[in-house]
């Protein structure tokens, strides 16, 4: 029955069949004089029948696409390619990059050192660890077979190993259309522990690219696509363990299917769970004194050699990369002990460097806005998008209502403006269009407060990409939208046209339905597959965009539309009926277009903006703030995203008090 709810011709004919019993029973029944509660089982009848068909056009599979845009694949790598070299070049010290020393270990992944792949060794006694030159050599080895996880310290490179893998691939990648797309993803967006790895992937494609499930879906099971999963051991323990065996079960699931993951080493052996479909593990290993003191030697810095060997605990700080770069930065002769001592000697060091200049936030301030950050992004994610910001965010109720009440006023103001000035126009008397100004803004509020409220933790989905041809339309997504419409107008109609004026209700419901499908659902399926984040903030400002220009093609659409519309309705209808149904029309389409098109993401992302800047959780320019942290080293910036250099250095701030 399943299989047969989902067939197109079955469901096809099922709804004729029950659209013509149910025009049966609204025609016939009205007609039996005694005939107990029709009214009633009219009416269940249309909301029945409208359940219904709502049910099974969301059952409706998606199609495999059958034709990729072929310049989807490098711009795609394009992307990916300037986020990595940014990242990579973006490091605290870019004049000499450290070659640290990695062994290989097969048997974090369950296998014993150097056993061959599918095969069987009589000889099980434990090889000595391999060194490894090149990453990329040792993922296409014939027994790793694309499948590696890479281990080390806090601060060990695992990332920038990562990062160094990722543009060897992206140019495998660009030289050959048969070599798999390398991606890196952040393992601590996996927030909900029921979503299947390939699921996750889909919609981290379709949240940094905006590329379609579909061809994500259609690309991840060809393995076409190969995941760099980072920050492994940023879930916790526990969902640490359920995310190896959600990675376990993908793995299994086609022996085609290629990945690399990056943990940290105690993490991982804590964990227990081992990701044993995995086929090899490296390990990086700490830096030992020879390459401590070349590497400062290079820099020009014998004195800071000379400190370290002095200091046991300074000397442990400085086996790890990461702190031994950060050293180099903010050793001004003061003792360093621990990594706090060292964070805090940092960071003064970075504001000594660029002083606070006018116009922002005292150094204080400028901490305390990096420490609620710190907050939000740990254990959640670790990229930083302005327009990703959610209600979410806000720390206690009375911050989520005044949210509430500021998005319910803004949206009531613009629909009391919008119903205003049309239905007061319409009278054709400066009077009138007073009159439906205030008639519009109370009616305008008071729905809008009922909005905002009821609505005010819906996530912000911004509208960044519209692209006006009609191969792009989402067929599917515009025909869905169209019949929901329908449905939803005709039964409305329906029922106002049983209870109140024959005739009006059906028309009224019909157009209205159209309007809904066609606006709603070209919006929808205009919708672009790829949006790279050049510019802070680049979501919302595309989706202001992007709401003008809908808002006034479409009104321009349907006010051009009057003119046949018009007369013909005067064929069934009075002049004041024509009127309202004009009218409501127009104002339907005005307000789905704005809020569809992105505008009901602007005002949402303003009435955030407010309460957390009157909160003093975050300045009002945020992408001046972040702007000035990159230049001083204590985030990075790629483009419109933003990360703190470190998760150590995420933690440091995270940890401090909010003053």
């Amino acid at each position: 029955m399943n299989k047969l709810s989902k067939n197109r011709i079955f469901f096809s004919i099922f709804s004729l069949i029950a659209a013509n019993v149910i025009a049966y029973l609204i025609n016939q029944l009205p007609g039996i004089p005694d005939f107990p509660h029709k009214g009633l089982l009219i009416f269940g009848a249309v909301i029945i029948m409208t359940l219904l068909m709502i049910w099974g056009i969301y059952q409706q599979p998606e199609d495999v696409p059958e034709q990729i845009d072929p310049t989807l694949r490098p711009r795609l790598l394009e992307a990916e390619e300037t986020k990595v070299k940014k990242r990579s070049q973006d490091s605290l010290h870019l004049s000499l990059m450290i070659e640290l020393d990695k062994q290989e270990q097969p048997q974090r992944v369950g296998r014993n050192p150097l056993q061959p792949l599918y095969t069987i060794s009589a000889n099980q006694n434990t090889s000595p660890p391999q060194q490894i030159n090149r990453m990329v050599e040792m993922l296409q080895r014939i027994d790793i077979g694309g499948r590696l996880l890479i281990l080390g310290q806090p601060g060990g490179g695992k990332t920038t190993t990562l990062l160094n893998l990722a543009e060897e691939l992206l140019e495998t990648a660009k030289r050959d259309d048969t070599a798999p797309m390398p991606f890196i993803f952040e393992l601590s967006a996996w927030r909900d522990d029921n979503v299947k790895i390939l699921d996750w992937l889909i919609i981290q494609l379709k949240e940094e690219y905006n590329v379609t499930p579909r061809i994500s879906r259609f690309w991840l099971e060809r393995g076409d696509i190969l995941p760099l999963l980072d920050g492994l051991d940023e879930l916790g323990l526990e969902r640490q363990k359920k995310c190896i065996k959600a990675i376990n079960q993908y793995l299994g699931e086609d022996a085609k299917r290629d990945l690399v993951v990056c943990c940290r080493e105690e993490e991982y052996h804590a964990g227990e769970e081992q990701l044993t479909l995995l086929h090899g593990a490296v390990c990086l290993q700490q830096l030992s004194d020879r390459q401590i003191q070349d590497y400062l030697n290079q820099l020009n810095r014998p004195d800071l050699w000379q400190e370290i060997q002095i200091n046991a605990e300074f000397l442990e700080l400085a086996r790890t990369p990461l702190l031994l770069s950060m050293m180099v930065i903010a050793y001004q002769g003061r003792a360093i002990q621990t990594k706090q001592d060292l964070f805090d000697a940092y960071i003064e060091r970075r504001f000594n460097l660029l002083p606070v200049g006018k116009g922002e936030p005292q150094r204080k301030k400028n901490i305390h806005f990096l420490a609620f950050l710190g907050k939000r992004l740990r254990g959640t994610q670790t990229e930083f998008l302005i327009e990703n910001m959610q209600p979410d965010w806000l720390q206690n109720r009375q911050q989520r209502w005044l949210y509430k009440f500021i998005l319910g006023l803004g949206l009531g103001m613009i629909f009391g403006m919008i119903l205003g000035m049309i239905f007061g126009l319409s009278s054709g008397l400066s009077s009138g269009l007073i009159f439906g100004m205030i008639f519009g803004l109370i009616f305008g509020l008071i729905f809008g407060m009922i909005f905002g409220l009821s609505s005010g933790n819906y996530s912000i989905q911004s509208v960044e990409a519209i692209q006006l041809s009609v191969t792009k339309i989402g067929i599917n997504t515009f025909i869905k939208n169209l019949i929901l419409g329908l449905i939803l107008g005709l039964s409305s109609g329906l029922i106002y046209e049983l209870i109140y004026r024959p005739i009006l209700g059906l028309i009224l419901g019909l157009i209205l339905g159209l309007i809904y499908g066609l606006t709603y659902g070209l919006v929808e399926g205009l919708k672009a597959d790829l949006k790279t984040k050049f510019t802070p903030n680049q979501g919302i400002w595309a989706s202001f965009r992007n709401t003008l220009f809908i808002t006034v093609i479409f009104n321009i659409l349907f006010f051009s539309s009057q003119l046949w519309l018009q007369p013909f309705l005067l064929n069934f209808l009075k002049l004041n009926d024509v009127t309202l149904i004009l009218n409501l029309s127009q104002s339907l389409t005005f307000i789905i277009a704005l809020l569809s098109g992105g505008g009901l993401a602007c005002i949402q992302h303003v009435s955030l903006r407010l309460v957390l800047w009157r909160s003093g959780y975050i300045p009002w320019n945020y992408a001046k703030f972040l702007n000035r942290a990159a230049e001083r080293r204590l985030i990075q910036q790629v483009g419109g995203r933003y990360r703190f250099i470190h998760r150590l250095l995420l933690d440091h701030f995270a940890n401090m008090r909010l003053s």
